[in-house]
Parts: structure tokens; sequence; C-alpha cells
């Protein structure tokens, strides 16, 4: 049985605030410098005086895409964030860390990629108001 626009807008908030919370939670630890994670700039080349300058200004994003996806959820911006969930999350490895710690990282991106299909917006523009809300 498919659920019904209630129990879809119920679902589409629980996505959204998991999202938000865990970008929030990212982007505070990026605007501080996570001194570990210049290791994943350098998997692009970034020097890692390079990435502590880059941090706050990543993390200061991510807030703000935190803020897009609760707010106004635009399936363009859930989309990105679901990318950058899943290249995050592959940084890990690419870096030097386990496999696993990508795998440990999936909801970074699945809860993103399941409130793409919640917001699907009718096959309509990439910027536009998910219809999740309305």
């Amino acid at each position: 049985m498919y659920p019904n626009r209630q129990e879809t807008l119920q679902i589409s908030w629980v996505l959204r605030v998991g999202a938000a919370m865990e970008f929030i939670g990212h982007g505070a630890l990026g605007i501080n410098r996570v001194a570990a994670w210049s290791a994943y700039f350098g998997v692009v080349g970034i020097s890692k005086e390079m990435s502590l300058h880059l941090m706050p200004l990543v993390g200061a994003f991510d807030v703000a895409m935190a803020l897009t996806v609760l707010f106004y959820p635009m399936r363009g911006v859930i989309l990105y964030m679901a990318a950058w969930g899943l290249w995050t999350a592959l940084l890990r490895p690419l870096s030097g860390e386990s496999a696993w710690e990508a795998v440990e990282r999936a909801g970074n991106f699945g809860a993103l990629l399941a409130l793409l299909l919640v917001a699907k917006g009718g096959g309509k523009s990439w910027l536009r108001f998910s219809p999740v809300d309305g």
C-alpha cells in the first residue's frame, strides 16, 4: 500500500530534518576546521594549509544547504546534497581509509536519495518548491 498525502508529508519531514541535522553537524565541524579532514581535500590536490582556509566556507555552505532543504526543499538542492554526501563518503577510502568508512556513511546520501523520491515534483523544474509540502 502506498502512503497517502499526509503520510508522505510526515515521511518528507523526517527525511528533511535528518538531512538538515547531518549537514548542520558536518557544517559546524567544517567551520571549526577539523584538521583530520585535510586528507580528504588532499585527494583532489588541495594542500593542508589551503584546506584549513576552505573548510569554514564549505561548512557554511553545508549549513546553508541544510536550512534550504528544511524550509524550501528544491529537488536540485536535494540532488546536490545527495551527491555531496556520496562524494564525502567516498573520500574516506580514496584517502587511504577503509572502504567500510564509506559504507558507514551511507546515511549521508541515502536519506537524501529517499527524500528525492518523495519530492519527485511531478517531473517539473529542479528549482521548484517540492510538492511534499503543497
